[in-house]
């Protein structure tokens, strides 16, 4: 849905479309053994450390609401695009999405960027979800519709 503008089929109706200035890089143009993965273990280790690393949810903000890792930072893959210089880079960043896909393209595009301590959660949050791994969910607000 990120680089398409078009609303061609019916079941892209409600779709965010955006033109960025850059691109994402595709899954296809991601090198192979380009990002490093952290096992969810070891990141829920890490949380728990003396220097956590900073832990950034690309998914859009409706699956962020309905569980995500507790100290982790919501910022879409879109939003990525015009905000990723705003990263800290003096910390270790770890980018995560449902399985993976979404996170290892964000992964690619911020080390364009000259960030170097940066990993992917192994799994995303399916596998999160299946080491039993303590979620935050936030409640969506709803918006006002006005009479």
């Amino acid at each position: 849905i990120y680089e398409c503008n078009q609303r061609a089929f019916k079941e892209c109706q409600n779709l965010p479309k955006h033109e960025y200035p850059q691109g994402i890089p595709l899954l296809s143009e991601v090198p192979v053994g380009c990002n490093a993965e952290i096992s969810p273990r070891e990141l829920w280790r890490q949380l728990h450390g003396e220097s956590p690393p900073l832990v950034i949810d690309v998914r859009e903000r409706r699956e962020f609401a309905r569980g995500h890792i507790p100290q982790a930072h919501l910022m879409p893959l879109p939003e990525l695009l015009t905000a990723a210089e705003n990263l800290p880079a003096d910390r270790s960043l770890v980018f995560v999405c449902r399985g993976g896909r979404r996170s290892a393209r964000a992964a690619c595009l911020v080390q364009r960027q000259d960030f170097h301590d940066v990993a992917v959660l192994q799994g995303g949050m399916l596998a999160w979800e299946a080491e039993n791994l303590l979620e935050a969910i936030d409640r969506i607000p709803q918006e006002r519709k006005e009479v």
